[in-house]
């Protein structure tokens, strides 16, 4: 849903890198600039693409990053405003407190991409003490601005910009004095993100802020006179992680067993372009990309250079599971807030939980590890499975 046009300037809260109202449980998902006025001089508008940045990490701080969460909040130590007209805007800006929990991590959830989701707003790690977030939340962001992942919009009057909020960061440098510069600017309300297992944000203080990126599929708060749905109660940021369990199959899980399946129905045809397979599967090449090398480390394919190059099975397509490719590109079939099954501790009356989780992750595995690649291009389901499906209530949703 679009929002309405507003005049955009450098003020405290956007006079450094950060990504629209991550405070919030929705952040926009996209937004526009368009220049009214530019400055002679300066004034630009930086955009750094937080995909790249996750694949620059090297492999053990990728790691680390798929398992973190941080917290956003509109409540910290802005810069002192210049003036008495940038002093009424923070107050405005800060009259009510938000802070939320996001993953450090965000799975694009059009691509299956995977990016750094941090920013100005995100201020500490859930789990740790204010020094060791900082440190780790300067590693990462140093990743994001690295000067090859950033490009800079220089303005002239009627230059119109769109940026996906979900996978970016932006920053205007204060760099043109008291000059008059003035962008005006149309938001696009965006959904709850994703963390690499599936588990979704969170709020810790505030209500879901409905009322400033509206989403389809959450209640919004009604028309003007009408009271706000109640807030919900304040937790702890790990409470709101560790309460959050759910569980899907991610964009990037179905993109690598559709590749893959393209890979095994075209194994006695050689190697299979990276374009290729994107086209047959209809998968954005550039995500195909990581995807696969995700799957080469993991041993599932082989990559070939040269002319008559490009990507094959690793293994015979019968002894592939579907169980297999999904933990190459996302980690454990089932986990809870992050955590493997076995690994979990409850106490009291929640004690059952844990053979529950442990049940469940049976189940899956049963499925996922019983399907091979060679039974799912070939379209012969193990009885098993074939059996799960007819039941009619297998197709209703809930």
């Amino acid at each position: 849903m679009p929002q309405p046009s507003s005049p955009w300037s450098v003020s405290a809260e956007n006079a450094h890198w950060h990504t629209d109202v991550t405070f919030v449980r929705t952040p926009p998902k996209a937004s526009t600039l368009r220049s009214i006025l530019v400055p002679p001089y300066g004034g630009n508008t930086l955009i750094a693409n937080a995909a790249t940045a996750y694949r620059d990490l090297p492999e053990p701080l990728r790691e680390l990053a798929d398992k973190l969460w941080a917290v956003h909040t509109n409540d910290y130590d802005y810069a002192a405003p210049k003036n008495e007209k940038a002093a009424e805007h923070r107050r405005r800006f800060v009259s009510r407190t938000y802070r939320t929990a996001h993953p450090v991590v965000r799975v694009h959830p059009e691509t299956g991409e995977r990016g750094l989701f941090i920013g100005g707003f995100a201020q500490s790690i859930v789990g740790l003490g204010p020094s060791d977030s900082r440190d780790l939340l300067r590693i990462f962001q140093s990743y994001v601005t690295r000067p090859e992942n950033i490009v800079r919009v220089s303005w002239t009057p009627g230059d119109l910009v769109l940026f996906d909020n979900r996978i970016t960061q932006h920053y205007a440098p204060d760099d043109y004095g008291d000059l008059p510069r003035l962008l005006h600017r149309v938001t696009v309300a965006g959904d709850v993100p994703a963390a690499v297992d599936g588990t979704l944000s969170l709020v810790v203080e505030g209500d879901d802020a409905s009322h400033c990126t509206p989403t389809a599929g959450l209640e919004s708060p009604g028309p003007p006179g009408q009271e706000h749905l109640p807030a919900p109660p304040q937790r702890t940021p790990t409470e709101a992680v560790r309460d959050n369990v759910r569980m899907r199959i991610s964009a990037r899980a179905d993109y690598a067993v559709r590749a893959a399946l393209q890979l095994a129905a075209s194994r006695d045809d050689g190697p299979l372009k990276a374009e290729a397979i994107a086209d047959a599967q209809d998968i954005p090449h550039k995500f195909l990309e990581g995807i696969l090398n995700d799957m080469r480390r993991g041993g599932l394919v082989l990559s070939q250079r040269g002319g008559n190059g490009g990507y094959r099975l690793a293994k015979p397509a019968e002894s592939i599971s579907i169980a297999d490719v999904i933990r190459v590109v996302d980690g454990p079939l089932v986990s809870v807030r992050g955590v493997r099954p076995p690994e979990l501790s409850y106490t009291g009356p929640a004690e059952s939980l844990l053979p529950l989780w442990i049940a469940l992750r049976s189940h899956v595995r049963e499925v996922l590890e019983g399907v091979s690649l060679a039974d799912v291009a070939s379209a012969q389901l193990p009885d098993c499975v074939s059996d799960l499906t007819k039941a009619p209530s297998a197709w209703i949703n809930p």
